[in-house]
């Protein structure tokens, strides 16, 4: 793995960025299947524990970024090779994320909610990727009979690739925003998220009540009982 970003330019032929994006798409449907994975542990994990587990959440971020990458160079919306040409990232490709102190920092803890959004986003995650499929195609035979990209296939390329990575950062529990249709279209680059961070709430319990010890110096030894009134009792009858 590189830590300077690789390009392809636009010197190269549209014959060596395919023998790329052929690369990016294989890459790509691995690190969907990784996605699935993280998706339904995070799931179960807040089912069965109440929490999710933070290293995947931020396995989401990666992954989110991923996605956005590669579909914009698979669209000619850059000419920036992803990872492996390029350092793994697990921050927002164009915009800083916003930590938990966002004001609007929401925790989902509807859980059937969820799982309704997550069949409803993973819907329109595979409906995504024939749509993107199908810009690929068309971007790649525009280049190749005209020499240059369609400039509007770009741009819509854009906007599927930011959608893309909000649903990601949803469906892994990075984010509790909800993507569109709940949210405006994304016309450019993502815009600013707040992350969910898991809160760890420590309860104190409460202070035991403890006994003085007597100090026998300054005569807190046990007393001897008051002198009762009246004659001793002899023990006799």
């Amino acid at each position: 793995m590189n830590n300077q970003t690789s390009t392809v330019s636009g010197d190269d032929s549209v014959w060596t960025r395919l023998l790329f994006a052929i690369l990016f798409a294989f890459l790509f449907y691995f690190a969907q299947i990784l996605l699935g994975a993280v998706v339904v542990v995070q799931f179960l994990a807040r089912l069965l524990t109440g929490r999710t587990v933070s290293a995947l959440g931020r396995l989401g971020q990666g992954l989110a970024s991923y996605f956005y990458g590669v579909m914009r160079f698979l669209t000619f919306g850059s000419d920036e090779m992803p990872w492996p040409f390029s350092a793994w990232s697990s921050e927002s490709p164009e915009v800083a994320v916003r930590g938990n102190d966002a004001p609007d920092a929401v925790d989902d803890d509807n859980l059937l909610r969820r799982l309704v959004h997550i069949i409803l986003f993973t819907v329109a995650f595979n409906l995504s990727m024939t749509v993107l499929a199908v810009l690929v195609v068309v971007q790649f035979l525009w280049k190749i009979a005209t020499g240059d990209a369609l400039t509007r296939g770009a741009q819509f390329g854009q906007s599927l690739a930011s959608f893309v990575y909000e649903v990601v950062l949803f469906l892994t529990y990075r984010t509790d925003e909800l993507p569109w249709p709940f949210a405006p279209w994304p016309e450019g680059a993502p815009s600013a998220h707040s992350v969910h961070v898991e809160r760890t709430v420590i309860v104190t319990p409460p202070p035991r009540s403890q006994r003085r010890r007597p100090n026998l110096a300054n005569g807190d030894g046990p007393k001897a009982d008051a002198p009762r009134d009246g004659p001793e009792p002899n023990g006799t009858n």
